[in-house]
């Protein structure tokens, strides 16, 4: 009498298909897990690279400071030279009718005829043997007269005659006029027009 297998193998292919669907399960878990976990390494570096820029801003902060050390080093240097007693014009000076007779005046004897120091105070020469012209023997770095800056002008030095030890004023040559027994020495208003001309910008006016 034969013998009916279709009930086993009903029984067979049912245990296969319950193994199959478990194992793709246990798949399927394992690579949504592993992606999760990727995620979260790859977040963990994004907060690595704001620390960064927190460095960065520290560097900034650092280079501010170096900017203030560069203040304040012109207000060192002082004078010993009072020049309390000169007292700028706030009128406009007039080159011709208020500079120029000064200089003719307190400098004819040497700087007409004789040119010495290769400066000629004449009428028709004197501003443009001052206004920009370097000076040719000493002090090439001091133009005769700097318009608009009297410090920068070596007439005013000349004529301040503060002494060579002056931080501001100091120069190594004799002043001017010389004191010599002919020479008459500028006055106090006179060396004030001179300086207010210069400051006010040394027009040809």
């Amino acid at each position: 009498m034969p013998v009916d297998v279709r009930p086993q193998l009903s029984l067979l292919c049912y245990l296969f298909l319950l193994l199959l669907s478990c194992g793709c399960a246990q798949l399927s878990d394992g690579v949504m897990f592993g992606q999760l976990g990727d995620d979260d390494d790859s977040a963990g570096d994004d907060d690595d690279s704001v620390g960064d820029d927190d460095d960065s801003a520290g560097d900034d902060d650092d280079s501010v400071g170096d900017d203030d050390d560069s203040v304040g080093d012109d207000d060192d240097v002082t004078s010993d030279c009072g020049l309390g007693w000169l007292l700028p014009s706030d009128e406009p000076v007039s080159f011709s009718a208020q500079v120029l007779p000064i200089f003719l005046d307190h400098c004819a004897d040497c700087h007409t005829l004789k040119g010495l120091g290769k400066l000629y105070l004449t009428s028709q020469q004197a501003y443009e043997q001052l206004v920009g012209v370097p000076n040719l023997l000493n002090y090439q770095d001091l133009p005769r007269v700097q318009a608009g800056d009297p410090q920068g002008s070596y007439l005013i030095h000349k004529i301040l005659d503060c002494g060579a030890s002056d931080p501001l004023w100091g120069y190594f040559q004799a002043p001017m006029p010389p004191p010599l027994p002919d020479s008459v020495p500028l006055e106090p208003e006179e060396i004030a027009i001179i300086w207010s001309w210069v400051a006010q910008g040394a027009e040809n006016n």
